[in-house]
């Protein structure tokens, strides 16, 4: 199983389209995927505090930190879920014929490799912190070209182009929605009413 695991990130690495395809031909059912995206979501919070544990944020930090890792898991779920849902119903405006739980299987399996990549900045913070945050930074950026690829072939699009503008229109329904859903809680630009 491990080997199907590392030969999959390599490949999902070398090429995201190849590795959405074996994905896809896998068939996992729906409860294995969404399975797989909280598996992830458990992992990415668990690698959040082990970072903030060995590399204490300073008190006048600019950027909140979140405190209470039952509150980052929710976060990361609820994030996880609504993106999944956004980039099928995106998807299918645009034009796209994939089926959900192949969507979440791409999904699931694009933050497992993240957090791949995120045990190897946390080892690289040991040895060059540097170097490690210029890998992190890569990583984040080369999953977005990752994430467009899984999209194109989920969704059976056309062109990345076709992806790009399903992520676009994803990421504004999100913010519309959060934006929404905050002015309802009565959260302002400046505080709470």
């Amino acid at each position: 199983m491990m080997a199907f695991l590392i030969d999959l990130l390599v490949l999902t690495v070398k090429s995201p389209s190849a590795a959405a395809q074996r994905i896809a031909a896998m068939n996992l059912s729906r409860e294995d995927g969404w399975s797989a995206l909280a598996l992830g979501a458990i992992l990415n919070t668990f690698l959040y505090y082990l970072n903030l544990a060995l590399f204490p944020v300073p008190p006048d930090f600019p950027i909140p930190v979140i405190q209470g890792p039952f509150i980052f898991l929710t976060l990361a779920l609820s994030f996880n879920v609504i993106l999944v849902f956004g980039l099928f119903w995106c998807g299918k405006i645009v034009g796209g014929t994939g089926q959900l739980t192949t969507l979440v299987s791409v999904i699931a399996w694009l933050m497992l490799a993240l957090v791949a990549g995120d045990i190897l900045s946390v080892l690289l913070l040991f040895l060059m912190p540097l170097f490690s945050s210029l890998i992190s930074l890569g990583i984040k950026l080369y999953a977005i070209w990752v994430l467009l690829n899984f999209i194109k072939v989920a969704h059976g699009l056309p062109s990345i182009g076709a992806s790009v503008f399903t992520l676009a229109l994803t990421v504004v329904g999100m913010i519309m929605g959060m934006s929404v859903f905050l002015s309802f809680m009565g959260v302002t630009a400046i505080g709470i009413n």
